[in-house]
């Protein structure tokens, strides 16, 4: 595999960047609450409406912040199938039910396709759930959704919605991040902003630290270029055979020449998504064959 066939693989820099620690995917599933949202829904209490909902879902506690986020399945699960599951996978069920199936989740990956039923039976069809909003901010992601459905199913007695969600982004603090993790972190979320400079420098900064890092060199006054040399040198593999470093290396003083342009100030930078892009996968690259992730760019693939 070359470096051109290798840049072609889908979503590979989420890939590297997960494989790196630097974002985390997982998967959710997140309790719906169907309450309607009355300035934009017209209801007669006796007759069977189409009702508007918005939901809040704070995600503090899973990550620091969302890169993306897309709603797999869709599923309600009544009383007793909680009560069944609980006697199934010995498993305490309380009052926090999406705390519950998110535990068995972890165990039985297939949940949501074999598990519940279609949100559409008497009284009650749903016709749209969408993530509305993603806002880091407050730390929530906003739901939206509509359905047909009478009184009772308002406020719902013995039954939910539940959505399996699949989220891009940022782990929380609880476990050890390496300041050059944190900083690919920072410039992922500065691109999907569109503040390509910024992102530009920030990631270039990555790799700066985890470069002195490996190298102890934060004191020294050598060139940067000059580390990774010494660095991939100091591999178990001959540098020469070292296929991904012999790849990409050749473009490092322009990547060097652009970021010393937009740190000094001299002269107006332009940073287009695609020379960003192109950056960043250079970064995580070096750094992933550095980590002894791969060699060439088959291990690397096979690696990530």
């Amino acid at each position: 595999m070359k470096y051109s066939q290798f840049k072609k693989i889908d979503n590979i820099d989420k890939k590297l960047l997960n494989s790196l620690g630097a974002i985390v995917e997982k998967r959710v599933i997140v309790k719906i609450n169907n309450y309607p949202d009355f300035d934009l829904t017209e209801y007669e209490k006796h007759s069977t409406n189409t009702l508007f909902f918005k939901h809040d879902w704070e995600f503090d506690y899973e990550f620091n912040s969302i890169l993306s986020g897309q709603i797999s399945n869709i599923k309600v699960f009544h009383y007793d199938d909680l009560s069944r599951l609980s006697e199934k996978y010995k498993k305490e069920f309380d009052d926090n039910d999406e705390n519950f199936l998110n535990g068995v989740l972890e165990e039985y990956e297939d949940l949501m396709l074999h598990e519940g039923f279609e949100p559409n039976f008497d009284g009650f069809k749903l016709s749209n759930l969408t993530i509305d909003t993603v806002d880091n901010v407050e730390n929530k992601i906003i739901f939206s959704g509509a359905y047909e459905g009478d009184s009772y199913s308002i406020e719902p007695m013995d039954w939910n919605i539940f959505a399996e969600c699949h989220f891009i982004g940022i782990g929380s603090n609880d476990g050890e991040i390496f300041f050059y993790q944190e900083l690919l972190s920072e410039a992922y979320i500065q691109k999907s902003y569109n503040n390509f400079k910024i992102s530009y420098f920030i990631a270039f900064s990555a790799l700066e630290n985890y470069i002195n890092e490996r190298m102890n060199t934060h004191e020294t006054k050598d060139r940067l270029s000059n580390i990774i040399n010494r660095l991939f040198k100091n591999t178990p593999t001959p540098i020469n055979n070292n296929q991904v470093y012999t790849s990409i290396m050749n473009d490092y003083s322009k990547y060097e020449e652009i970021r010393n342009k937009i740190a000094h100030g001299r002269q107006k930078v332009l940073i287009s998504e695609e020379e960003l892009n192109e950056f960043i996968l250079f970064t995580l690259i070096l750094i992933s064959s550095a980590e002894g992730k791969g060699k060439t760019f088959i291990e690397l693939s096979e690696n990530v």
